[in-house]
């Protein structure tokens, strides 16, 4: 019996497509200097739709012939736990401040991912959060939500 199992890497792949399509048609209709940033943006979510959409199409390839050495159970529990990690950001940046949410979020992130280095963990961590606050708070002068220390 053949496996109806579609990679959720289909979907989403799909809505960014849908979503980068609808937007550049509407950045087409900005005025000429101010549709390049936009329109590069969204062409660059169209190409990474595209290929999350190959990528889910060959995930699903594998599970439904039973070369995958995953489940397709694996595959369908990682992206809604990774969507409740990100709410979770979301909800903590509002109550406790950018930096402190991003301190706890990014390592979290790297830990579901498979990184198990707690030096590499903390190195890339200092970096992103030292680089955004240099570009954010310096070069661009915005406020990030203020937090606990910040």
């Amino acid at each position: 019996m053949k496996s109806k199992f579609l990679s959720n890497d289909i979907v989403i792949g799909a809505l960014g497509a849908i979503i980068s399509v609808v937007f550049v048609v509407q950045a087409l209709k900005f005025p000429e200097v101010s549709k390049y940033f936009p329109s590069f943006c969204l062409f660059a979510l169209l190409l990474f739709s595209v290929i999350l959409i190959t990528e889910g199409v060959v995930k699903t390839v594998k599970v439904r012939r039973g070369e995958a050495d995953y489940t397709a159970s694996e595959i369908k529990k990682k992206p809604y736990i990774l969507a409740t990690y990100v709410i979770l950001y979301v909800i903590c940046v509002d109550k406790i401040g950018y930096f402190i949410s991003s301190l706890i979020f990014v390592p979290c992130c790297m830990y579901f991912f498979g990184q198990r280095k707690i030096k590499i963990m903390g190195l890339v961590t200092v970096g992103i959060l030292a680089f955004l606050y240099w570009l954010f708070v310096y070069q661009l002068n915005l406020n990030l939500p203020a937090g606990l220390l910040f």
